[in-house]
């Protein structure tokens, strides 16, 4: 299963209820995020060999708390590598498939919440994620 054919597998108030229940702090934001999950159902998803993982990370020591981690792995590489899909445009995000074991142990909006979260990271449209990409990209070679 894509994550486009997740995304017509769910709605926005069941995945917005999931959202903020795991990340409160973002309400602010809820117009960008409804703007965004509405915007997925028109893109094209584009033909893709990765795939979308969750995976929980469970915190041993007491002053951390545990979480949700995402990743995507290429399949196609031998063997396969994992990266992470932050920069990856929203085309190439809709036609990843979603790992076997993450269908089994999330939700269809839990696996949605914690994408829209990393897919807007750079921003809630693709001007604001070209621009905030670039300036990313100038102050890791400053870096160097």
């Amino acid at each position: 299963m894509t994550l486009k054919e997740l995304h017509n597998n769910t709605n926005w108030p069941s995945v917005r209820e999931k959202l903020f229940s795991l990340y409160p702090d973002l309400k602010k934001k809820e117009t960008g995020y409804q703007k965004v999950y509405e915007q997925l159902s028109s893109i094209e998803p584009q033909k893709s060999t990765s795939e979308i993982i969750l995976s929980f990370i469970e915190e041993e020591e007491p002053e951390y708390e545990s979480y949700i981690h995402l990743s995507a792995i290429e399949t196609n590489s031998n063997p396969p590598e994992s990266y992470s899909p932050m920069f990856s445009s929203w085309e190439e995000w809709m036609g990843m498939s979603i790992n076997e074991k993450t269908l089994k142990d999330f939700t269809p909006s839990e696996i949605l919440s914690h994408c829209l979260l990393e897919m807007t990271l750079t921003g809630f449209d693709p001007e604001t994620r070209k621009k905030t990409e670039d300036e990313l990209y100038k102050q890791s070679l400053k870096m160097r």
